[in-house]
């Protein structure tokens, strides 16, 4: 499947303790609709560590608990 190059997108990096059966590729929905998807997925030490592209007037918020 080709990709835009002409599409702005942003990469993101999410840290999860597990990779909880995210696959390159899989598509990120916000309500339904598509607004990314899973670009790399890459198991560390102690956490998976998820490379995430998302479309650029997507808004994106941080939460640290």
């Amino acid at each position: 499947k080709s990709k835009s190059i002409f599409k702005k997108t942003n990469i993101y990096y999410a840290y999860f303790p597990h990779s909880g059966g995210l696959k390159t590729g899989t598509q990120i929905t916000v309500n339904g609709v598509k607004v990314g998807s899973v670009e790399a997925v890459d198991l560390e030490e102690k956490t998976a560590k998820i490379k995430i592209q998302i479309n650029h007037f997507t808004l994106v918020f941080s939460s640290k608990k």
